[in-house]
Protein backbone atom coordinates (compact mmCIF):
# COMPACT_ATOMS: atom_id res chain seq x y z
CA UNK A 1 0.00 0.00 0.00
CA UNK A 2 1.43 3.38 -1.00
CA UNK A 3 -0.96 6.19 -0.45
CA UNK A 4 0.53 9.64 0.08
CA UNK A 5 -0.32 12.11 2.82
CA UNK A 6 0.99 15.64 3.16
CA UNK A 7 0.55 17.32 6.54
CA UNK A 8 0.93 21.09 6.94
CA UNK A 9 3.56 21.27 4.20
CA UNK A 10 5.28 24.62 3.67
CA UNK A 11 8.25 25.45 1.49
CA UNK A 12 10.17 28.71 1.38
CA UNK A 13 13.31 29.72 -0.50
CA UNK A 14 15.95 32.38 0.13
CA UNK A 15 18.53 33.04 2.82
CA UNK A 16 15.85 33.83 5.37
CA UNK A 17 13.06 31.74 3.79
CA UNK A 18 11.44 34.98 2.67
CA UNK A 19 9.93 33.55 -0.54
CA UNK A 20 7.07 31.22 0.43
CA UNK A 21 6.20 28.93 -2.50
CA UNK A 22 4.09 26.25 -0.78
CA UNK A 23 1.72 27.54 1.89
CA UNK A 24 0.41 25.04 4.43
CA UNK A 25 -0.82 22.24 2.15
CA UNK A 26 -2.69 19.21 3.45
CA UNK A 27 -3.43 16.42 0.98
CA UNK A 28 -4.47 12.77 1.17
CA UNK A 29 -3.92 10.62 -1.95
CA UNK A 30 -5.27 7.08 -1.79
CA UNK A 31 -3.27 4.04 -2.87
CA UNK A 32 -3.62 3.41 -6.61
CA UNK A 33 -5.08 6.81 -7.48
CA UNK A 34 -4.02 8.76 -10.56
CA UNK A 35 -3.78 12.34 -9.28
CA UNK A 36 -2.92 15.33 -11.46
CA UNK A 37 -1.51 18.63 -10.18
CA UNK A 38 -2.57 21.56 -12.37
CA UNK A 39 -2.26 25.30 -12.15
CA UNK A 40 -0.65 28.29 -13.84
CA UNK A 41 3.10 28.77 -14.06
CA UNK A 42 4.60 29.55 -10.65
CA UNK A 43 1.72 28.08 -8.64
CA UNK A 44 3.97 25.53 -6.89
CA UNK A 45 2.97 22.26 -8.60
CA UNK A 46 6.50 21.12 -9.56
CA UNK A 47 7.87 22.18 -6.16
CA UNK A 48 5.19 20.11 -4.44
CA UNK A 49 6.12 17.10 -6.59
CA UNK A 50 9.79 17.54 -5.70
CA UNK A 51 8.86 17.64 -1.99
CA UNK A 52 7.09 14.29 -2.37
CA UNK A 53 10.09 12.89 -4.27
CA UNK A 54 12.57 14.05 -1.64
CA UNK A 55 14.41 16.34 -4.06
CA UNK A 56 13.43 19.26 -1.82
CA UNK A 57 13.01 19.33 1.95
CA UNK A 58 9.93 21.05 3.39
CA UNK A 59 10.42 24.13 5.52
CA UNK A 60 7.63 22.80 7.73
CA UNK A 61 5.36 19.75 7.72
CA UNK A 62 5.55 16.01 7.07
CA UNK A 63 5.42 13.71 4.05
CA UNK A 64 4.00 10.19 4.45
CA UNK A 65 4.22 7.43 1.82
CA UNK A 66 2.37 4.23 2.67
CA UNK A 67 1.76 5.52 6.22
CA UNK A 68 5.55 5.86 6.78
CA UNK A 69 6.99 9.27 7.61
CA UNK A 70 9.55 9.84 4.84
CA UNK A 71 10.13 13.55 5.46
CA UNK A 72 13.82 13.03 6.18
CA UNK A 73 14.35 10.06 3.84
CA UNK A 74 16.36 10.31 0.62
CA UNK A 75 14.63 9.78 -2.74
CA UNK A 76 16.09 6.26 -2.95
CA UNK A 77 14.49 5.33 0.39
CA UNK A 78 10.99 6.48 -0.60
CA UNK A 79 10.05 3.77 -3.10
CA UNK A 80 9.31 6.27 -5.84
CA UNK A 81 10.34 6.71 -9.48
CA UNK A 82 10.26 10.07 -11.22
CA UNK A 83 10.04 10.90 -14.92
CA UNK A 84 11.05 14.43 -15.85
CA UNK A 85 10.11 16.78 -18.67
CA UNK A 86 13.44 16.06 -20.37
CA UNK A 87 14.01 12.41 -21.23
CA UNK A 88 17.62 12.41 -19.93
CA UNK A 89 18.55 9.21 -21.79
CA UNK A 90 22.18 8.12 -22.12
CA UNK A 91 22.96 8.81 -25.80
CA UNK A 92 25.71 6.14 -26.06
CA UNK A 93 23.44 3.37 -24.74
CA UNK A 94 20.69 1.56 -26.62
CA UNK A 95 17.14 1.35 -25.29
CA UNK A 96 17.75 -1.93 -23.47
CA UNK A 97 20.79 -0.61 -21.60
CA UNK A 98 19.08 2.68 -20.75
CA UNK A 99 16.21 0.79 -19.14
CA UNK A 100 18.51 -1.72 -17.42
CA UNK A 101 21.04 0.77 -16.06
CA UNK A 102 19.51 1.33 -12.60
CA UNK A 103 19.03 -2.41 -12.08
CA UNK A 104 22.66 -3.08 -13.02
CA UNK A 105 23.80 -0.46 -10.49
CA UNK A 106 21.72 -2.28 -7.89
CA UNK A 107 23.54 -5.55 -8.78
CA UNK A 108 20.34 -7.35 -9.74
CA UNK A 109 20.78 -10.81 -11.37
CA UNK A 110 21.08 -10.74 -15.17
CA UNK A 111 18.01 -12.92 -15.74
CA UNK A 112 15.92 -10.68 -13.46
CA UNK A 113 17.12 -7.56 -15.30
CA UNK A 114 16.35 -9.10 -18.68
CA UNK A 115 12.85 -10.19 -17.63
CA UNK A 116 12.05 -6.78 -16.13
CA UNK A 117 13.30 -4.79 -19.14
CA UNK A 118 11.49 -6.96 -21.68
CA UNK A 119 8.24 -6.95 -19.70
CA UNK A 120 8.30 -3.14 -19.36
CA UNK A 121 9.17 -2.72 -23.04
CA UNK A 122 6.25 -4.92 -24.04
CA UNK A 123 3.88 -2.94 -21.82
CA UNK A 124 5.01 0.27 -23.52
CA UNK A 125 5.06 -1.17 -27.07
CA UNK A 126 8.78 -0.50 -27.50
CA UNK A 127 10.00 -4.11 -27.38
CA UNK A 128 10.97 -3.84 -31.07
CA UNK A 129 13.22 -0.82 -30.31
CA UNK A 130 15.51 -2.31 -27.67
CA UNK A 131 18.62 -2.21 -29.88
CA UNK A 132 18.17 1.39 -31.05
CA UNK A 133 20.02 4.43 -29.71
CA UNK A 134 18.04 7.47 -28.46
CA UNK A 135 18.95 9.52 -31.55
CA UNK A 136 17.10 6.93 -33.67
CA UNK A 137 13.84 7.40 -31.74
CA UNK A 138 10.95 9.84 -32.02
CA UNK A 139 9.99 12.08 -29.11
CA UNK A 140 7.16 9.78 -28.07
CA UNK A 141 9.42 6.72 -28.20
CA UNK A 142 12.05 8.46 -26.07
CA UNK A 143 9.40 9.33 -23.53
CA UNK A 144 8.34 5.68 -23.40
CA UNK A 145 11.94 4.66 -22.74
CA UNK A 146 12.12 7.15 -19.85
CA UNK A 147 8.90 5.70 -18.45
CA UNK A 148 10.22 2.16 -18.94
CA UNK A 149 13.35 3.05 -16.99
CA UNK A 150 11.04 3.99 -14.10
CA UNK A 151 8.81 0.90 -14.43
CA UNK A 152 11.64 -1.64 -14.18
CA UNK A 153 12.47 -0.34 -10.71
CA UNK A 154 8.99 -1.49 -9.58
CA UNK A 155 8.30 1.54 -7.38
CA UNK A 156 5.19 2.00 -5.29
CA UNK A 157 4.70 5.57 -6.54
CA UNK A 158 5.27 7.12 -9.97
CA UNK A 159 5.89 10.86 -10.29
CA UNK A 160 5.63 12.58 -13.68
CA UNK A 161 6.72 16.21 -14.14
CA UNK A 162 5.13 17.59 -17.36
CA UNK A 163 6.21 14.54 -19.39
CA UNK A 164 4.39 15.56 -22.59
CA UNK A 165 5.35 19.22 -22.82
CA UNK A 166 8.09 18.60 -25.41
CA UNK A 167 5.78 16.75 -27.82
CA UNK A 168 3.70 18.13 -30.68
CA UNK A 169 -0.09 18.38 -30.38
CA UNK A 170 -0.92 15.14 -32.24
CA UNK A 171 1.62 13.11 -30.27
CA UNK A 172 0.38 14.58 -26.99
CA UNK A 173 -3.11 13.24 -27.73
CA UNK A 174 -1.70 9.78 -28.49
CA UNK A 175 0.48 9.80 -25.37
CA UNK A 176 -2.48 10.85 -23.20
CA UNK A 177 -4.12 7.59 -24.20
CA UNK A 178 -0.89 5.73 -23.42
CA UNK A 179 -0.70 7.28 -19.95
CA UNK A 180 -4.33 6.44 -19.21
CA UNK A 181 -3.73 2.82 -20.24
CA UNK A 182 -0.49 2.74 -18.24
CA UNK A 183 -2.31 3.88 -15.10
CA UNK A 184 -4.77 1.02 -15.41
CA UNK A 185 -2.03 -1.53 -16.18
CA UNK A 186 0.33 -0.61 -13.33
CA UNK A 187 -2.27 -0.15 -10.61
CA UNK A 188 0.16 2.08 -8.70
CA UNK A 189 -0.20 5.53 -7.19
CA UNK A 190 0.59 8.11 -9.87
CA UNK A 191 1.09 11.85 -9.48
CA UNK A 192 1.27 13.78 -12.73
CA UNK A 193 2.12 17.48 -13.05
CA UNK A 194 0.88 19.53 -16.01
CA UNK A 195 -0.21 23.05 -16.88
CA UNK A 196 -2.63 21.59 -19.45
CA UNK A 197 -6.08 21.25 -17.90
CA UNK A 198 -7.25 19.03 -20.81
CA UNK A 199 -4.59 16.48 -19.82
CA UNK A 200 -5.82 16.75 -16.24
CA UNK A 201 -9.48 16.21 -17.18
CA UNK A 202 -8.77 13.18 -19.38
CA UNK A 203 -6.22 11.38 -17.20
CA UNK A 204 -7.03 12.01 -13.55
CA UNK A 205 -9.03 10.14 -10.95
CA UNK A 206 -8.59 13.29 -8.88
CA UNK A 207 -7.29 16.77 -9.73
CA UNK A 208 -5.43 19.13 -7.41
CA UNK A 209 -5.83 22.71 -8.62
CA UNK A 210 -3.01 24.85 -7.24
CA UNK A 211 -2.88 28.63 -7.17
CA UNK A 212 -0.23 30.80 -5.52
CA UNK A 213 1.00 27.97 -3.29
CA UNK A 214 -2.43 26.89 -2.04
CA UNK A 215 -4.81 24.13 -3.05
CA UNK A 216 -7.82 25.87 -4.59
CA UNK A 217 -9.79 22.62 -4.91
CA UNK A 218 -9.21 18.85 -4.87
CA UNK A 219 -11.67 16.42 -6.41
CA UNK A 220 -12.80 14.36 -9.38
CA UNK A 221 -12.61 16.08 -12.79
CA UNK A 222 -16.37 16.45 -13.29
CA UNK A 223 -16.80 17.63 -9.71
CA UNK A 224 -14.42 20.50 -10.41
CA UNK A 225 -16.06 21.22 -13.77
CA UNK A 226 -19.66 21.19 -12.52
CA UNK A 227 -19.15 22.46 -8.97
CA UNK A 228 -16.09 24.73 -8.78
CA UNK A 229 -15.62 26.08 -5.27
CA UNK A 230 -14.25 29.42 -6.39
CA UNK A 231 -13.89 31.68 -9.40
CA UNK A 232 -10.27 30.63 -10.01
CA UNK A 233 -11.15 26.95 -10.45
CA UNK A 234 -14.21 27.89 -12.51
CA UNK A 235 -12.04 29.85 -14.91
CA UNK A 236 -9.15 27.40 -15.03
CA UNK A 237 -11.02 24.12 -15.56
CA UNK A 238 -12.80 23.92 -18.92
CA UNK A 239 -11.88 24.83 -22.49
CA UNK A 240 -13.05 27.31 -23.62
CA UNK A 241 -13.17 28.69 -20.12
CA UNK A 242 -16.27 29.75 -18.21
CA UNK A 243 -17.73 33.19 -18.99
CA UNK A 244 -17.91 35.74 -16.18
CA UNK A 245 -20.49 38.52 -16.17
CA UNK A 246 -20.74 41.35 -13.64
CA UNK A 247 -23.97 41.76 -11.70
CA UNK A 248 -25.31 43.60 -8.65
CA UNK A 249 -27.77 42.50 -5.96
CA UNK A 250 -30.99 44.54 -5.95
CA UNK A 251 -33.07 42.38 -3.56
CA UNK A 252 -32.14 39.63 -1.10
CA UNK A 253 -33.24 37.35 1.73
CA UNK A 254 -31.80 34.13 3.25
CA UNK A 255 -31.38 31.91 0.17
CA UNK A 256 -32.92 34.00 -2.57
CA UNK A 257 -31.74 37.13 -4.30
CA UNK A 258 -32.49 39.21 -7.34
CA UNK A 259 -29.63 40.61 -9.37
CA UNK A 260 -29.27 42.94 -12.32
CA UNK A 261 -26.85 42.06 -15.15
CA UNK A 262 -24.93 44.87 -16.85
CA UNK A 263 -27.61 47.32 -15.68
CA UNK A 264 -29.86 45.62 -18.22
CA UNK A 265 -31.76 42.51 -17.04
CA UNK A 266 -32.99 41.26 -13.71
CA UNK A 267 -32.91 37.57 -12.74
CA UNK A 268 -33.68 35.60 -9.57
CA UNK A 269 -30.97 33.36 -8.11
CA UNK A 270 -30.62 30.82 -5.30
CA UNK A 271 -27.55 31.05 -3.07
CA UNK A 272 -26.18 29.32 0.04
CA UNK A 273 -24.96 32.63 1.45
CA UNK A 274 -26.73 35.73 2.61
CA UNK A 275 -26.35 38.67 0.26
CA UNK A 276 -27.13 42.32 0.80
CA UNK A 277 -28.61 44.86 -1.53
CA UNK A 278 -25.80 46.57 -3.40
CA UNK A 279 -23.38 43.63 -3.20
CA UNK A 280 -21.36 42.98 -6.33
CA UNK A 281 -21.47 39.39 -7.61
CA UNK A 282 -20.19 37.59 -10.67
CA UNK A 283 -22.27 35.25 -12.78
CA UNK A 284 -20.41 32.28 -14.28
CA UNK A 285 -21.81 30.44 -17.27
CA UNK A 286 -20.10 27.91 -19.55
CA UNK A 287 -20.13 28.40 -23.36
CA UNK A 288 -22.40 25.39 -23.90
CA UNK A 289 -25.10 26.94 -21.71
CA UNK A 290 -25.25 30.27 -23.56
CA UNK A 291 -27.46 30.78 -26.60
CA UNK A 292 -28.55 33.48 -29.03
CA UNK A 293 -32.04 34.81 -28.42
CA UNK A 294 -32.89 37.43 -31.02
CA UNK A 295 -35.67 38.82 -28.86
CA UNK A 296 -35.82 39.44 -25.11
CA UNK A 297 -32.33 38.21 -24.28
CA UNK A 298 -30.58 38.95 -21.01
CA UNK A 299 -27.89 41.18 -22.52
CA UNK A 300 -26.61 42.41 -25.87
CA UNK A 301 -23.22 41.67 -27.42
CA UNK A 302 -21.40 42.13 -30.73
CA UNK A 303 -19.92 39.14 -32.54
CA UNK A 304 -16.14 39.61 -32.91
CA UNK A 305 -14.75 36.26 -34.01
CA UNK A 306 -15.84 32.71 -34.87
CA UNK A 307 -13.64 29.68 -34.23
CA UNK A 308 -14.42 26.77 -36.57
CA UNK A 309 -13.23 23.42 -35.17
CA UNK A 310 -15.22 21.08 -37.40
CA UNK A 311 -16.95 19.21 -34.58
CA UNK A 312 -17.81 22.50 -32.83
CA UNK A 313 -18.10 26.20 -33.48
CA UNK A 314 -17.33 28.88 -30.88
CA UNK A 315 -18.36 32.52 -31.17
CA UNK A 316 -16.62 35.31 -29.25
CA UNK A 317 -18.70 38.34 -28.33
CA UNK A 318 -17.88 41.76 -26.93
CA UNK A 319 -20.08 43.60 -24.44
CA UNK A 320 -19.71 47.03 -22.88
CA UNK A 321 -17.98 45.36 -19.92
CA UNK A 322 -15.47 43.44 -22.05
CA UNK A 323 -14.41 46.19 -24.49
CA UNK A 324 -11.31 47.06 -22.45
CA UNK A 325 -10.61 43.43 -21.51
CA UNK A 326 -8.96 40.54 -23.31
CA UNK A 327 -11.78 38.32 -22.05
CA UNK A 328 -14.73 37.91 -24.37
CA UNK A 329 -18.08 36.19 -23.97
CA UNK A 330 -17.75 32.74 -25.55
CA UNK A 331 -20.74 30.84 -26.86
CA UNK A 332 -20.94 27.40 -28.45
CA UNK A 333 -22.87 27.65 -31.71
CA UNK A 334 -24.67 24.97 -33.68
CA UNK A 335 -22.44 23.94 -36.64
CA UNK A 336 -25.07 25.08 -39.14
CA UNK A 337 -25.44 28.58 -37.64
CA UNK A 338 -24.44 31.29 -40.13
CA UNK A 339 -22.56 33.81 -38.04
CA UNK A 340 -21.84 37.34 -39.26
CA UNK A 341 -18.90 39.23 -37.74
CA UNK A 342 -19.86 42.65 -36.37
CA UNK A 343 -23.53 41.86 -35.89
CA UNK A 344 -25.23 42.63 -32.57
CA UNK A 345 -27.02 39.75 -30.89
CA UNK A 346 -29.19 39.32 -27.83
CA UNK A 347 -27.81 36.56 -25.60
CA UNK A 348 -29.43 34.43 -22.93
CA UNK A 349 -28.35 31.53 -20.77
CA UNK A 350 -29.79 28.52 -19.00
CA UNK A 351 -30.51 29.73 -15.46
CA UNK A 352 -30.22 26.17 -14.11
CA UNK A 353 -26.52 26.13 -15.04
CA UNK A 354 -25.32 29.46 -13.71
CA UNK A 355 -22.77 29.88 -10.94
CA UNK A 356 -22.79 32.85 -8.58
CA UNK A 357 -19.53 34.10 -7.03
CA UNK A 358 -19.36 36.68 -4.25
CA UNK A 359 -16.87 39.56 -4.08
CA UNK A 360 -14.27 37.21 -2.51
CA UNK A 361 -14.56 34.80 -5.46
CA UNK A 362 -16.33 32.06 -3.48
CA UNK A 363 -19.01 30.06 -5.25
CA UNK A 364 -22.26 30.72 -3.36
CA UNK A 365 -24.57 28.91 -5.79
CA UNK A 366 -27.29 26.78 -4.22
CA UNK A 367 -27.28 23.66 -6.40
Amino acid sequence: MAGIELKNIKKSFGDKNQVEVIKNINLDIKDGEFVVFVGPSGCGKSTLLRLIAGLEAPTEGQVFIGSKDVTNDSPLERGIAMVFQSYALYPHMNVYDNMAFALKLANKPKDEIDASVRAAAKTLNIDHLLNRKPKELSGGQRQRVAIGRAIVRKPEVFLFDEPLSNLDAALRVKMRYEFARLGETLGKTIIYVTHDQIEAMTLADKIVVLNNGYISQYGAPLELYNHPENIFVAGFIGSPKMNFINAKVIAANTNDAKIIINNYSEIAIKTNSELRIGDDVTIGIRPEHLFISENNGLFNAKLQFVEELGHAKYAYFETNDTKESEDKITLQLAPEFAAKIGKNHSLSFDLSHIHVFNKDGKNITLF
